[in-house]
């Protein structure tokens, strides 16, 4: 009796949406950075994401957001970081150790994987309108990370992936 491992899921969008996932990553995604949010004005933009988030699950940090004039951020991102937030904020709590830096891990994780998920989505749009684009069935892929790296807000997501625009 041979055993013989069925490889078709290589081929799928999924497999190769992961491949060009970790490729972009070891190449283009400065990961170093990435959950480095300090910068020279971080409490106007990034700060008040983090505060946002802060409400969300119950930390207190009503004066990172230092925004002049009216607060603009939307809150829409920080609702998608809820769950890596509490994640980070409970490793940090049983690590004993500050949970700023496990909260900003966790959401850049979930960033990059919403990342992920938006190249995903563009493959499955891209192949939907194949017929009136005419391309190479094997290169959409490659034509969907273009598009990501093409497109302003998500190459803001793919080299700071703190910013709202993952998400």
């Amino acid at each position: 009796m041979r055993f013989k491992l069925d490889c078709s899921w290589v081929r799928s969008d999924w497999a190769i949406v992961l491949f060009l996932g970790c490729l972009a990553y070891l190449l283009f995604f400065n990961s170093g950075t990435s959950t480095l949010i300090v910068g020279p004005n971080w409490h106007h933009d990034d700060g008040c994401y983090l505060q946002y988030l802060g409400m969300y699950i119950g930390m207190d940090g009503s004066d990172i957001c230092q925004a002049p004039g009216h607060n603009y951020f939307a809150r829409g991102a920080p609702i998608l970081w809820i769950i890596p937030g509490l994640l980070g904020k409970w490793i940090a709590h049983f690590r004993s150790e500050s949970p700023t830096a496990w909260i900003i891990a966790m959401v850049a994780n979930a960033s990059f994987f919403l990342w992920v998920l938006g190249l995903f989505f563009a493959v499955k749009i891209l192949r939907f309108w194949n017929r009136e684009l005419g391309l190479k069935h094997a290169l959409i892929p490659l034509f969907g990370l273009f598009f990501l790296f093409n497109s302003f807000s998500f190459y803001y997501a793919t080299v700071r992936v703190f910013l709202a625009h993952t998400a």
